[in-house]
């Protein structure tokens, strides 16, 4: 029989191969930052991501998470739903201009 590959590890395989750095990334879901955190690692020092939860805690996790690994220069986590998205790819460079 086959073995599976956890789908979270698929995914992430599969992510690794299309970002390249330097990347704009979107987390449409903060949770506990753990996905922010990969993300801005694969997009480099000169790329950016921006996270995004409706919930004050995911967003205080995930940006305590960004500080511990030392990536919060990258990220930009905003109390905001996914479906807002794309206003925050136009403000881009304000956010990460005023961080």
């Amino acid at each position: 029989m086959k073995r599976r590959t956890p789908i979270t590890q698929y995914c992430h395989e599969r992510i690794r191969q299309l970002i390249k750095n330097p990347s704009l990334c979107i987390d449409a879901t903060a949770g506990t930052g753990k996905d922010t955190v990969f993300l801005a690692s694969l997009a480099g020092a000169n790329g950016r991501v921006i996270a995004m939860d409706i919930q004050e805690t995911a967003v205080e996790q995930t940006r305590n998470r960004l500080i511990k690994e030392h990536l919060s220069d990258r990220a930009k986590v905003v109390l905001d739903t996914h479906v807002h998205m794309d206003a925050y790819l136009w403000k881009t460079s304000l956010l990460f201009h005023t961080m």
